[in-house]
């Protein structure tokens, strides 16, 4: 067998089955730049098993070089850039969009993520970069999002190609097209510059965009309110300032306008629950399937944001830390009658845990 970019993902694969074949233990003890040794290890065992011969050296440059392993043949360079997770699924942060610390002469990467979120299951998939990069994002700077189970890669959504941006003087340009149009006509990018010529250089974290909420569709209101009950618990109290929390962290951090939040947990008043009347703001998380999509969320939530708004340090059993504030505001709400409340805090639970 001879390695070319046309099946670097069967040395991935092999790759994959030479790393399940050892103790889970000390994988997880390798995480993140870690375990990018054990992979080059693990490659160069299984091209020495294939007796793939026209590979002079796999080298880790790691760092901050990109991609993280080039595998050097006598005809070409193949890269493989390497990314864990403890998280659930497959999405994490890429690098800038204008990869100026890539290894020259090597066109062919793969990207090979290892998820650490089982400890008794690590698993392994791999792509090849330019089909699982979901999105660009901006932080300090332009980033790729990477999402392995991506349907349409942001090449697609842009209608061009990774190597056209690679080649693009002015890369930036080809973003700053996408995302005006990405947001709509009526969306505020303030942190974009309209001159082509302007440094990029974006000091601050927030959205992209400024839109108000009411400009959603449907399905996009519907999963950002399970987003903000499996965030904000706290909607579940009498508290008259439960709600500034939530309107911060819309415009903060989805970059949404509500004016009328209140309105959409409660409006309405009441509902009946049980022979009692109960705050209409309990009748969507009292849903089995509201219940099962909020488990999803809080599951599918980037760790930091749970750390921050949650105020903890440990976020190892999400659903239990999450049902445990539930109760806290169930208990603490003086607009709910005693009895009520342990049936209220055994529904979610029940409805919690078995989804």
């Amino acid at each position: 067998m001879h390695l070319t970019k046309n099946n670097l993902n069967i040395l991935l694969s092999l790759t994959a089955d030479a790393l399940k074949a050892q103790s889970n233990e000390h994988l997880f003890e390798n995480q993140g730049a870690a375990f990018e040794p054990l992979l080059v290890d693990a490659l160069a065992l299984v091209i020495e098993q294939q007796c793939i011969n026209n590979v002079i050296q796999v080298e880790l440059v790691s760092g901050h070089r990109f991609p993280d392993i080039v595998i050097h043949t006598h005809c070409e360079k193949l890269g493989i850039e390497v990314k864990t997770s403890k998280s659930q699924g497959w999405s994490t942060l890429g690098g800038s969009i204008f990869e100026s610390t890539r290894v020259k002469d090597v066109e062919c990467i793969y990207l090979f993520f290892a998820n650490f979120s089982n400890p008794n299951e690590i698993q392994y998939r791999y792509k090849p970069i330019e089909a699982c990069i979901s999105d660009v994002v901006i932080t300090h700077k332009p980033r790729y999002a990477i999402n392995l189970d991506v349907e349409q890669s942001f090449f697609d959504k842009a209608n061009i190609s990774y190597k056209q941006l690679q080649q693009a003087k002015n890369p930036f340009g080809l973003i700053r097209q996408y995302m005006k149009n990405k947001a709509g006509a009526n969306a505020e990018l303030w942190w974009i510059s309209d001159d082509e010529s302007a440094d990029f250089d974006v000091k601050q974290l927030g959205p992209q965009a400024i839109r108000h909420f009411s400009s959603l569709n449907k399905i996009e209101k519907e999963h950002l309110v399970i987003e903000l009950y499996a965030l904000f618990p706290e909607v579940l109290s009498s508290s008259t300032q439960k709600y500034e929390k939530l309107a911060l962290y819309l415009v903060a951090k989805k970059g949404i306008v509500h004016t009328s939040l209140r309105d959409t947990f409660s409006a309405g008043g009441k509902f009946a629950f049980d022979s009692d009347e109960l705050p209409k703001y309990f009748k969507r998380i009292l849903e089995k399937q509201s219940l099962s999509q909020i488990r999803q969320a809080i599951l599918g939530i980037a760790p930091e944001l749970i750390e921050e708004y949650w105020e903890v340090d440990n976020i190892d059993n999400r659903i239990k830390i999450w049902l445990e504030k539930v109760s806290q505001q169930i208990q603490s709400n003086d607009k709910l009658s005693c009895n009520i409340k342990p049936k209220l805090i055994n529904r979610i639970t029940i409805g919690i845990e078995h989804h």
